[in-house]
Parts: structure tokens; C-alpha cells; sequence
């Protein structure tokens, strides 16, 4: 079991994972977010190489429109 960050609040996951397979796991469209890695935004390309580990820190920001 591993312990990541999100957000700031911990989670626990059975393995390591790739972060587009957590990130459909909480059913969010990847195509209006944006996501820092341990603070380094990433590019979206990157979501399927990068395997969460122990204590990885996730921000993930979703875009809201309005006016």
C-alpha cells in the first residue's frame, strides 16, 4: 500500500498506479485540468508515464468558467 498526497489530504492506494488511471478513477475529463507532479506542472502527454510512489505530491486544479 502506498500513502500520495492530493490536494493536501493523504490517500491511500493498494499499488502504484499511473496518474491518468487515478485520475479516471475519480471520473474527471483530463482534458480541463491541470496537474502538478511533486511541483512541476505537467503536460498532458505526461499523465500516462508518470506511476505514483510512496508520498508523491498531486495538485490537481480543475478550470471553471463563468463571468
Amino acid at each position: 500500500m502506498i500513502e500520495v498526497i492530493i490536494n493536501g489530504g493523504k490517500i491511500c492506494l493498494e499499488d502504484s498506479i499511473t496518474l491518468m488511471d487515478y485520475i479516471e478513477s475519480l471520473s474527471i475529463n483530463s482534458d480541463y485540468i491541470a496537474v502538478a507532479y511533486n511541483g512541476e506542472v505537467l503536460r498532458r502527454e505526461a499523465y500516462n508515464t508518470v506511476i505514483l510512489k510512496d508520498l508523491d505530491r498531486i495538485e490537481i486544479v480543475r478550470a471553471v468558467g463563468g463571468g
